[in-house]
């Protein structure tokens, strides 16, 4: 059984060094802690990824290792005192490959969060119940990837359904938020894919509240005002 775990997680490893090799990424494989330009003790990476400016410092997370998220918040921390240099928590299933993660991607800002949700709420109120869920889903997932790399915890680039559970199991939202989420989640997706839904404006409604509650709790004085 262990090996063949084993052969699951090498098989993802591979994988996603593909992946970034075939964006020009120049990739090495479990690189050694004297290949690193820092010390991270005892640590290997399963990957290291570099492009330009760029440098990725990756953990394959498959069933089989358990990195506990105590240790993978120092990694985080003490790779994101780098410039350039970020730690990231990835498994297969959840990155969604082709969107493998750059330096030069940049999530919205909390002001930018904030007229999102305004303009979610007035295609609201004008009835456009379908577009205002899936702005407010947009805001909303932009809260939950801030809230992350705030967090130090290096998923923010992970897909929605997988984030949302990693920031659940780290206590970063509530099983009420949870829930919530992914009932939204649910109907959102039928949305997105061109599949009739009901409750849409129940559910944009809620999800906006959520989304203002979150704005408030986690974005700066600013942008929740």
């Amino acid at each position: 059984m262990r090996t063949q775990t084993r052969d699951v997680h090498d098989r993802k490893v591979s994988e996603i060094a593909a992946r970034y090799a075939e964006q020009g990424y120049s990739v090495r494989v479990e690189p050694s802690t004297g290949e690193l330009p820092f010390d991270l003790g005892s640590y290997r990476p399963d990957l290291l990824a570099e492009k330009g400016d760029e440098h990725f410092l990756i953990e394959v997370k498959t069933g089989n290792n358990h990195i506990s998220v105590e240790r993978v918040r120092e990694l985080a921390e003490e790779v994101g005192q780098h410039p350039n240099w970020r730690f990231l928590l990835v498994t297969a299933e959840d990155l969604e490959i082709g969107d493998t993660p750059a330096a030069a991607e940049r999530l919205l800002s909390w002001q930018e969060l904030k007229e999102h949700a305004r303009t979610a709420g007035q295609l609201l109120e004008l009835g456009l119940s379908a577009a205002a869920l899936l702005s407010s889903w947009a805001v909303f997932e932009g809260l939950l990837r801030h809230q992350a790399e705030r967090a130090l915890l290096p998923i923010e680039r992970f897909a929605t359904s997988a984030l949302l559970k990693h920031l659940y199991s780290y206590g970063e939202i509530s099983m009420a938020q949870f829930d919530e989420a992914m009932q939204a989640l649910e109907i959102r997706n039928r949305v997105a894919h061109g599949f009739a839904a009901d409750d849409v404006e129940d559910a944009a409604a809620r999800l906006m509240a959520l989304s203002h509650q979150l704005l408030n709790e986690w974005g700066p004085r600013s942008a929740a005002a």
